[in-house]
């Protein structure tokens, strides 16, 4: 037997164990969206934010090159761009989980 993703196969164990996998396979889908549109900002400032390039090469400067600690706001090369292009995806972020709970509040209303 492989890996399957069809829901219908656990129902015959039971409405509460059916019910578990269908949440499991909605928060991996809503997690996998998730870290992608995180991805953006992430990649965009390790290659574009020029404060920790010269700072060093151990893992604590490359995580924090990751974060929007890469830019400086004294530097010449910082606009407001930087700024937004870090919290419109986390505003998006926020609104597919939120999108999310109150479609699985929905469902489970609907269930019972």
């Amino acid at each position: 037997m492989g890996i399957t993703t069809d829901i219908e196969y656990f129902k015959k164990y039971g409405p509460g164990v059916s019910l578990f996998f269908e949440f499991q396979l909605s928060l991996i889908k809503t997690f996998l969206v998730m870290s992608i549109i995180s991805l953006i900002p992430t990649i965009y400032n390790v290659i574009v934010g020029p404060v920790m390039s010269s700072k060093g090469s151990s893992l604590a400067y490359y995580v924090s090159a990751t974060t929007i600690g890469n830019f400086s706001s004294t530097d010449s090369s910082y606009t407001q761009w930087n700024k937004y292009l870090n919290v419109i995806p986390d505003m998006v972020l926020m609104l597919v989980f939120i999108t999310f709970y109150f479609y699985w509040l929905h469902k489970g209303e609907v269930i019972t």
